[in-house]
């Protein structure tokens, strides 16, 4: 399962909302804390097809499972190597906050352990593979996350 980031994140919201509903956090139950969460989610989820639609204009797979095609470094990408999982990260911070559930920020975080520890390193050494010189430079230059 490790090898299909958008399937974790949803598997992870899909565990988060009923823990969420049923452990309602009484201490960030503000309106204005669930208004941000909205936001973050909505604007998560832009970074993720923004993201995603450079890779498709550049012609290279979204597909983490395949090398890559293309070295993708403009856009977001400068910004950060890896800004569909950046996305996806905001978008499960973004759905506890609107949820007020404290307790469900243990889905962000095991999202980001997951991400950071197993299938990016995994990805990183296909990616080295594939452009050699090229990724090594990119890499000192753009951050994993952000």
């Amino acid at each position: 399962m490790n090898r299909y980031p958008l399937l974790i994140m949803f598997v992870f919201l899909a565990f988060s909302w009923p823990l969420g509903l049923i452990l309602p956090t009484e201490q960030i139950n503000l309106l204005p804390i669930k208004i941000a969460g909205y936001m973050l989610f909505i604007a998560s989820i832009a970074l993720i097809l923004s993201a995603a639609g450079l890779f498709k204009k550049i012609g290279t797979t979204i597909d983490p499972t395949k090398a890559p095609d293309h070295l993708v470094t403009t856009g977001l990408y400068q910004l950060s190597r890896n800004p569909m999982y950046l996305g996806m990260l905001l978008t499960l911070i973004g759905a506890q906050l609107a949820l007020s559930s404290l307790v469900g920020l243990i889905f962000p975080i095991s999202f980001f352990l997951v991400m950071n520890d197993i299938v990016i390193p995994r990805e990183e050494q296909m990616v080295a593979e594939a452009f050699g010189a090229s990724y090594a430079e990119y890499k000192t230059q753009t951050r994993r996350w952000i």
